[in-house]
């Protein structure tokens, strides 16, 4: 009967790109409904909300999903409401421009850095890049001004 739970709660939890740590989380799923506090229709119900969630925000099959054994285990990921969005417009899909500043951004995170206002985004990751340069004290080709603007992970790639 718990095996068929289970693949119930599996089937119901949304799509990760990555693994999911599915043998620990049956294990902890089994923990949860034997010690009587949780029941399957529990955990189901948390895995069908959260995917309602991450179809809605647009991080289904990506890896911003949780691991399905980080959703069953000590924080209980499954009892939240996972409110769905206020407004509900459907997956944010984000442009090439977009995902660029995203990850100039988490590099400059990385870096202590913050875009000052009004401040270009090519400006932005070239001083990104020059304290990533001064801090690990290696240069990095740069690339042909003809082939435009590169976002700093791909000028990090040059130096790994």
């Amino acid at each position: 009967m718990s095996d068929d739970r289970f693949e119930e709660f599996k089937a119901a939890y949304p799509r990760r790109a990555g693994g999911q740590g599915w043998i620990r989380a049956a294990q902890l799923c089994r923990q949860l409904v034997d010690s009587g506090d949780v029941t399957w229709d529990d955990l189901i119900g948390g895995a069908t909300r959260y995917a309602a969630y991450c179809r809605a925000v647009g991080s289904e099959r990506t890896p911003f999903v949780l691991q399905a054994r980080t959703f069953v285990g000590p924080n209980q990921w499954f009892g939240e409401d996972w409110d769905l969005p206020a407004d509900n417009s459907g997956p944010r899909i984000l442009t090439e421009e977009q995902k660029r500043e995203v990850a100039i951004t988490r590099d400059a995170q990385r870096e202590g850095l913050t875009r000052a206002p009004g401040e270009s985004l090519d400006s932005f990751s070239d001083r990104v890049r020059r304290a990533y340069i001064a801090r690990i004290g290696t240069p990095v080709t740069q690339p042909s001004a003809a082939a435009g603007p590169t976002p700093v992970r791909d000028l990090l790639r040059v130096v790994r």
